[in-house]
């Protein structure tokens, strides 16, 4: 019985940092898609090509490109939600307005729907867009001295 060791995948240091870059344009970004595998021995995805940065500039360039792609990916999510959430909520509001304007609803229905209506009001300001920020921890640290 072989035992398979596989050694992580390089930060900075001695190691190489090894990545998948596809070979066609992703077709909502129009970019090439990175893949950054746990382990280096990982077999080279069908449509990737296998690379390697070997020096600090190029991890940073590589780092920040990945960061990018993720932002981009959780945008493209959180814009689904919102419009989802936009349109669910916008149906909620129109069943309430109608209720209001029948004649069969009572004052103090009327009176829970407008209170209703203002908690619904307040809670779509909760409802942004969030904004994943990405940040290099290596951009934003001076690298220390003669390590």
């Amino acid at each position: 019985m072989s035992r398979i060791i596989t050694s992580r995948n390089a930060g900075l240091g001695n190691e190489t940092l090894y990545y998948f870059r596809s070979v066609s344009l992703d077709p909502v970004s129009g970019k090439q898609r990175l893949l950054i595998p746990m382990v280096k021995e990982q077999p080279t995805p069908a449509g990737y090509v296998r690379c390697e940065a070997n020096t600090r500039q190029e991890l940073e360039k590589i780092s920040r490109e990945y960061e990018d792609q993720k932002r981009s990916d959780f945008a493209r999510v959180d814009d689904l939600h919102l419009a989802r959430m936009t349109a669910k909520l916008t149906a909620i509001r129109q069943r309430l307005n109608a209720k209001l304007l029948s004649a069969t609803t009572s004052q103090f229905e009327r009176d829970f729907i407008r209170m209703a209506l203002k908690k619904l009001e307040e809670g779509e300001k909760n409802i942004q867009p969030r904004r994943i920020e990405g940040c290099l921890h290596m951009e934003s640290h001076e690298a220390p001295l003669g390590a």
